[in-house]
């Protein structure tokens, strides 16, 4: 399966993130693309405490957490992308599969359904209903380890690509979001 690469934040979230270095005087890989094998550019660094001034950002999943529903379940969702930002009941039928993404804003994770992108409470799967297939191992803060956040900058002249390493913990990341759409995920 080909990774999956979706913007962060996607503009129709509403929101804003400041990321702020906290590497001290190390030096990272600036690449064309956002990815491990692109041309490598130059090696880029930060002053502690320096807010890394962004133009985009993606997220890249190269391995999924995969559930499986073990009876029906119901939840609220957000499909994302989607014109109408309403939120929607979402099904499982027993022996349905579903994907974790990468954990989200205010509590809430991006997940793949039905080959859509969708947002809801995370986590979703306590309640007994999903069981997880076996797959790598994620770290502990839930992040699947093959995930990669990728920040788009200008160093000098040259534009290109920083990979976001989780850890180390390099930085601080600030998500502030609309706070009408927040309540949406209340129910």
């Amino acid at each position: 399966e080909h990774p999956f690469v979706y913007s962060f934040p996607g503009a129709y979230e509403l929101q804003t993130v400041t990321v702020t270095w906290k590497g001290g005087l190390r030096r990272v890989p600036l690449f064309a693309q956002p990815h491990r094998d692109a041309r490598l550019l130059d090696f880029v660094g930060f002053q502690d405490g320096e807010e890394i001034s962004w133009e985009e950002t993606l997220m890249v999943n190269v391995s999924p957490r995969q559930f499986e529903a073990i009876r029906p379940m119901e939840f609220y969702a957000f499909i994302r992308g989607a014109e109408d930002q309403t939120r929607q009941d979402w099904r499982l039928e027993e022996g349905e599969h579903i994907e974790f993404i990468a954990p989200g804003i205010e509590g809430s994770c991006l997940l793949r359904s039905r080959g859509e992108l969708i947002s809801t409470n995370c986590p979703f799967w306590e309640g007994g209903d999903l069981q997880e297939l076996p797959r790598q191992a994620s770290d502990s803060d839930g992040w699947s380890r093959g995930t990669q956040w990728w920040l788009k900058i200008r160093s000098g002249r040259q534009q290109g690509w920083i990979e976001m390493v989780r850890p180390p913990y390099i930085y601080d990341v600030e998500v502030h979001m609309h706070p009408d759409f927040a309540h949406d995920y209340d129910r």
